[in-house]
């Protein structure tokens, strides 16, 4: 099974993660950073906390070509990333919901 390359980010609520210039960037240097990675950042959703979310891709519901799950990135991944994320609001301790 491979594991999981694609990754949905949603910043944290308030204004400043409400401009899409930042969000783009955000984007932009999250797949500089992790090559061979994707990710969608967006404040769309059900909910925004105040942390980062990252929510790994790992398959299609109702996929019709049947397509086997990814497995899901080990803590490293996320880790990695959420250290990454936390440049952007200035925390000492990233923390990922």
């Amino acid at each position: 099974m491979e594991a999981c390359r694609s990754f949905v980010v949603v910043p944290p609520h308030g204004a400043k993660f409400d401009n899409l210039s930042l969000q783009m960037r955000i984007e932009e240097e999250l797949m500089v950073e992790f090559a061979g990675f994707k990710f969608v950042v967006t404040t769309f959703g059900p909910g925004r906390y105040e942390d980062f979310s990252l929510i790994p891709i790992i398959g299609r519901a109702n996929d019709p070509a049947g397509a086997s799950l990814a497995a899901i990135p080990d803590f490293q991944v996320f880790s990695a990333i959420a250290f990454f994320l936390a440049r952007y609001i200035d925390e000492e301790r990233p923390r990922l919901n």
